[in-house]
């Protein structure tokens, strides 16, 4: 019985080929507009939600700078509890750097990134697949580095680059590591270099002292324990901080400290001062939401209306059902199962054409 439905159906739909195509076209149209629109949603809304801490990390800010002298995190980090560990990132510019292969000197190869001095508890905050390398051995020694897959293909293709060297800053660094690339990370990093080769690369320069606008001032992350209350240890830090905040350690004053957690940073908007991060639009999210409801709404009530405009014509099939003997139900199953064919092909119509549209559309 059930096949001789699905014959019927078809044939129903073949007979009427234009309005069958206005339906699984409108629908199509609105269900790939839905799923093209949720799959931006759920991209963007996923940032820095691969970190296995995400709900435990947070950025340390003053006033309405996004960076701070690495010395306040170090003051905070020995004297407050709930911090188990601080990571310093300085953030550059995209650089260039370069490798020289050792076979073959004269075929360098240059590339321009985003190369971030990195603390050696980079990996114990945030949480990034290695590929290649360990990240209780990456960033510890000087001159030390990790770099993205994207990075290692430029580089080295498909060839294992541990222990290779590129050029940075007019020093040579090994790579210790190598780590899928940070898509959904609210920093656009290319490499991290360790930290402790800045007094090796920069001796003229006072590291410990720096102005609002040195290039030494970095983002500072702290990894809190489990449940901690936000308010308190905010109010811990800023009482602590007291003690240096004077102008002598550091030549900037700042009026209060405050912890913004890692879940907040994308949607937060760019700080006034020293922001580096990427950014999303939240009111931007809720409005692409809206419209791809909007579109699968209105796609369903288009197919309700040319459904309904037929249903003078379906009058004369459902009485000649009726009359030769089909029960109510049979004939509500006949109708309901060619709404259902004609949404699952319209369906199918829509996630091919996603899987189309799909590159160019990230790339958009």
């Amino acid at each position: 019985m059930i096949r001789s439905f699905f014959t019927i159906t078809l044939r129903i739909l073949w007979r009427n080929k234009v309005t069958s195509l206005v339906n699984i076209f409108s629908l199509s149209i609105g269900i790939t507009s839905f799923l093209l629109i949720m799959l931006y949603i759920k991209h963007e809304t996923s940032y820095d939600k691969f970190n296995v801490h995400y709900e435990n990390i947070y950025r340390l800010e003053g006033d309405s700078f996004a960076k701070l002298p690495p010395v306040i995190g170090d003051y905070v980090n020995d004297r407050i509890p709930e911090i188990k560990k601080v990571v310093h990132l300085s953030l550059h510019l995209p650089r260039d750097i370069s490798y020289k292969p050792v076979d073959n000197p004269e075929d360098i190869k240059h590339t321009k990134t985003n190369v971030i001095w990195a603390d050696s508890t980079l990996c114990d905050v945030f949480t990034f697949s290695f590929i290649r390398g360990q990240a209780s051995t990456a960033l510890v020694a000087p001159f030390t580095a990790v770099i993205t897959e994207r990075t290692s293909k430029i580089f080295f293709g498909d060839g294992d680059p541990i222990g290779k060297t590129f050029e940075f800053a007019n020093h040579q660094f090994e790579i210790k590591g190598v780590i899928k690339n940070p898509e959904n990370f609210h920093i656009d990093a290319g490499a991290f270099v360790s930290m402790t080769s800045l007094p090796l690369v920069y001796p003229d320069r006072n590291l410990n002292n720096t102005g609002p606008n040195s290039w030494l001032w970095s983002a500072t992350y702290l990894l809190m324990t489990d449940q901690v209350d936000h308010a308190i240890v905010e109010e811990k830090i800023n009482e602590i901080l007291a003690e240096i905040n004077d102008g002598n350690l550091f030549n900037t004053i700042f009026q209060r400290f405050k912890i913004r957690p890692l879940k907040d940073i994308y949607f937060s908007g760019a700080l006034q001062n020293l922001d580096y991060s990427r950014h999303g639009s939240l009111r931007l999210i809720s409005v692409l939401f809206a419209i791809g409801i909007c579109m699968l709404v209105l796609a369903s009530v288009n197919y309700i209306n040319l459904t309904t405009a037929r249903s003078v014509v379906r009058t004369k099939e459902v009485a000649i059902k009726r009359c030769v003997g089909s029960s109510v139900s049979l004939v509500r199953f006949q109708l309901i199962l060619e709404s259902v064919i004609v949404s699952v092909i319209s369906l199918i119509v829509a996630l091919t054409a996603v899987q189309v549209i799909i590159t160019p559309f990230n790339e958009v």
